[in-house]
């Protein structure tokens, strides 16, 4: 609930917020293109020494920035395949080239929301005293 009392907020009106969920933590990246699903599962090729892509189911989490988190099944040293994935097949040996996951522009949007998080020292949780007043609080109509 939002103190009203100035009247600027009217039924009807609607606003899309961003929040932040948690502070910074450290988490593998990918483009989506890397993703395959399978029978409603998520993988990624993952290449092997001798290069030949083993299959690997992951769980994603939200897109940032034009980029999937990956939370589990994926490491950070990981190669995985991007283009191509419909003309690969697991365990046929192929020729890799290195591609960048994502462009100079996208990793300065992410370093910049990293920077703005770290520097907003705001709490993580509303103060109790916020949830009583807003719980107290009738609700208009």
């Amino acid at each position: 609930m939002f103190d009203n009392a100035d009247g600027d907020f009217t039924p009807g009106l609607y606003a899309r917020l961003k929040l932040v969920g948690s502070g910074t933590y450290s988490a593998v990246l990918i483009n989506d293109e890397a993703v395959g699903t399978d029978l409603g599962k998520k993988f990624v090729l993952v290449m092997d020494k001798d290069n030949k892509p083993a299959y690997r189911a992951v769980e994603l989490g939200p897109k940032i920035e034009g980029l999937r988190i990956v939370r589990n099944g994926l490491g950070k040293d990981d190669t995985i395949v991007v283009k191509g994935l419909q003309r690969v097949r697991p365990g046929q040996p192929v020729a890799p080239e290195v591609t960048p996951m994502a462009s100079a522009d996208t990793l300065a949007a992410l370093l910049k929301q990293r920077q703005a998080l770290e520097a907003s020292n705001l709490p993580q949780v509303a103060p109790k005293a916020a949830v009583k007043i807003a719980s107290a609080t009738a609700p208009r109509g």
